[in-house]
């Protein structure tokens, strides 16, 4: 049963941000990524660098694997859109709502349960979800926030 990555996850890998050597360990591990969640990634990277658009454009009109861009983890497995997943994500909706989750999420609940998951994510609030009720495990791979220390006490009025 691979990993599934949430866009998020590779995002976190791509941009070496916390979480995304975990995001690598399993992409090494044969972690794979739905198409829907490749779109999203992909989109993302566009909205920080627009000459993506046109390479991504010039890699459509070839019928290029949209993994062939430079710096784009081009052994990861991409999981088709299938119905099931479909009627899945769509039932999710309601589950998934109140902790504001989009289509891009619950496609990627939903491959990752018909592969048995688990779903890699560095959105926290994914972890809420009950996996009795999604059918899947969800993994928060961003490590916590560090929390404050205790602050020093301020002196009193009138002392240094």
């Amino acid at each position: 049963m691979p990993a599934v990555l949430d866009a998020s996850a590779l995002l976190a890998y791509l941009q070496a941000e916390p979480g995304g050597d975990v995001a690598e360990a399993a992409i090494l591990g044969g972690a794979v990524i739905g198409y829907v969640n490749l779109a999203e990634t992909l989109t993302k990277l566009v909205q920080a660098r627009s000459e993506l658009a046109s390479q991504l454009d010039a890699a459509a009109n070839r019928n290029a694997d949209p993994r062939s861009l430079p710096g784009l983890p081009g052994s990861i497995t991409v999981e088709p859109f299938t119905p099931a997943d479909v009627a899945r994500c769509a039932a999710l909706e309601l589950t998934t709502r109140p902790l504001g989750l989009g289509l891009g999420d619950r496609a990627c609940l939903a491959v990752g349960r018909r592969l048995g998951g688990p779903v890699l994510t560095t959105d926290r609030v994914w972890t809420q979800l009950d996996p009795a009720v999604i059918g899947v495990e969800v993994r928060c791979i961003r490590p916590p926030a560090a929390t404050p220390g205790p602050q020093p006490k301020s002196a009193p009025p009138g002392r240094p």
